[in-house]
């Protein structure tokens, strides 16, 4: 089904916190099917606004495409540099790798592509005003100003990341760019407004205290990298936190890895032979483990991209739509976990498979700490009376945060 095909329709949550102060999202959209969708069902596909990698994943060298987010390297590179062995190989590699290296381009600046396309793509949207190889008169100056920007962004917020200071970079080239730039603008504020305190809660969680001192200082370097009158309406204190907030809380995850999609191909491939899938599912498990046991959970490409259509999707803790990166990029999907009938909203979990399991109380804690949420969905208005007790297991979840593709699902 394709986004023509459905309707979309407001729909208000209460927003509030566990102390009792609320505040409310006049409006927040929700996603509603017009026609019968099956269980399995793309939904909809959707590329986002705009798109970047993590700075410090690309610090520790997790190769992607500078526009889409597909992983550069291929699947057995992605082992041996997780793994650090790089004489460890992978069985058909050849049938079962997506990655084509012989489409690499890079650019003079230095920024590398999956393809000509995603390099041009990426000049025509946003690069050519970033570019420091293009800007001849100004190049050093700019190279110098981002890397400052990023060194700085770097000590304000560590791993787990959810989201690059570059995503609100690139997206005011993208505006300095535009042909119609109050259209776009328009889209960007689709994505919904809320008030001071809301704003505060938002950037206190990313930045800490006194938040505003680092953003005053990441307001005058980003001004320092993209400047024209144009932007002073922008770059003003309240404008610049209320425009980077409203970035910060949509963004949405995308993470993207070679090795995960070499694996689900070549487990269809020998899915016919017991002997060789006992082999391989064995290799894939030890290689997991190894991986995860140096990087723990930081074994993707990963990034943060802004998407209208998937952003209007309400949270349920019992959904009936699921995200994915069915590409290996920065492509999103919803997927239909069932049926879904017209007039039906389009749900998805904010929570990740654990959580959603857990107590009323252990997800409504998650859910107002990291969404400022009071979720009114059907489970969870079935368990309103249940005790307000959390067990062992759920204290233990309640202290872990949602995944960063949940923490950035809206």
């Amino acid at each position: 089904m394709t986004p023509q095909n459905m309707l979309v329709m407001a729909k208000k949550y209460k927003l509030g916190t566990e102390s009792g102060s609320s505040y409310r999202l006049n409006g927040k959209p929700g996603l509603f099917a017009t026609s019968s969708i099956y269980t399995g069902e793309s939904i909809l596909e959707e590329r986002p606004l705009i798109g970047s990698q993590f700075i410090w994943n690309a610090e520790y060298k997790y190769d992607a495409c500078q526009y889409c987010l597909q992983p550069l390297q291929t699947a057995e590179e992605v082992v041996q540099h997780l793994t650090g062995n790089v004489e460890q190989k992978l069985p058909y590699l050849q049938q079962c790798c997506t990655i084509d290296r012989s489409k690499h381009v890079t650019c003079d600046c230095g920024e590398r592509y999956c393809s000509l396309e995603c390099r041009q793509y990426a000049w025509d949207t946003y690069h050519q005003v970033l570019c420091t190889a293009a800007n001849h008169q100004s190049g050093n100056n700019l190279k110098q100003s981002i890397k400052k920007l990023c060194e700085f962004w770097k000590n304000c917020h560590f791993p787990p990341e959810t989201i690059s200071i570059m995503l609100l970079v690139k997206l005011f080239a993208k505006i300095k760019l535009a042909t119609n730039r109050e259209e776009l603008i328009s889209k960007i504020q689709q994505f919904g407004k809320f008030s001071e305190s809301y704003r505060d809660l938002i950037m206190n969680k990313l930045l800490g205290d006194r938040y505003l001192d680092k953003i005053i200082i990441i307001r005058d370097m980003v001004g320092q990298i993209i400047y024209e009158l144009y932007f002073d309406q922008f770059l003003s204190d309240q404008s610049f936190v209320h425009f980077f907030a409203l970035i910060v809380y949509h963004a949405r995850a995308i993470s993207t890895n070679s090795f995960t999609t070499w694996s689900e191909n070549v487990e269809r491939l020998v899915a016919n032979d017991p002997s060789e899938t006992n082999q391989v599912d064995l290799l894939i498990e030890n290689l997991y483990k190894k991986m995860q046991d140096i990087h723990g959970p930081f074994i993707n490409c990963e990034g943060s991209g802004l998407y209208e259509l998937s952003s209007m999707i309400n949270h349920s803790c019992q959904p009936n739509a699921e995200i994915c990166f069915p590409f290996n990029n920065h492509v999103l999907a919803i997927k239909a976990l069932e049926s879904i009938e017209p007039e039906q909203e389009i749900t998805i979990s904010y929570l990740d498979e654990c959580l959603q399991l857990s107590s009323r109380h252990t997800r409504m804690k998650i859910l107002q700490e990291n969404f400022y949420l009071n979720c009114t969905c059907p489970k969870c208005e079935t368990q309103r009376n249940d005790p307000d007790v959390t067990s062992d297991e759920d204290n233990e979840e309640s202290d872990a945060k949602p995944s960063d593709e949940e923490m950035n699902c809206d």
